[in-house]
């Protein structure tokens, strides 16, 4: 996943993604590569039902509680424009660092929320 990521080819990690669920246990960086992925092609219509099933087997998996995981999660929602689910992720982490919380401002601010990411940033 991460030669097609860096190749630019940003379809095909989700179809490795798909092969690979059943077959091996993926970890908190494949499900990050995988989220950037995302990013590149969310004008797709798949996206909206890709995104939702990543995001579940990141919470079946157990790896949501890793910060890398919801900052995936934030980043990708954020730039494909769904704010809200955005938020929602960025409330589930129980610890966060540095990029989850510049992640979520980053986010408002290029979705044009620019009181709410000043008012995240005065929470920090």
């Amino acid at each position: 996943m991460v030669g097609l990521v860096r190749k630019k080819h940003w379809e095909e990690p989700t179809e490795v993604f798909v092969k690979m669920i059943d077959i091996v246990e993926l970890n908190v960086d494949s499900y990050v590569i995988l989220l950037s992925a995302f990013v590149e092609f969310a004008s797709l219509e798949k996206w909206r039902r890709m995104d939702k099933e990543v995001h579940g087997h990141v919470i079946r998996s157990g790896l949501i509680d890793k910060v890398a995981a919801g900052n995936g999660l934030i980043n990708m929602y954020a730039k494909c424009c769904a704010t809200d689910d955005s938020r929602s992720v960025f409330r589930l982490i129980v610890e966060k660092d540095s990029v989850s919380r510049n992640t979520i401002i980053s986010g408002l601010d290029q979705n044009e929320y620019f009181e709410d990411a000043t008012k995240s940033f005065c929470e920090m």
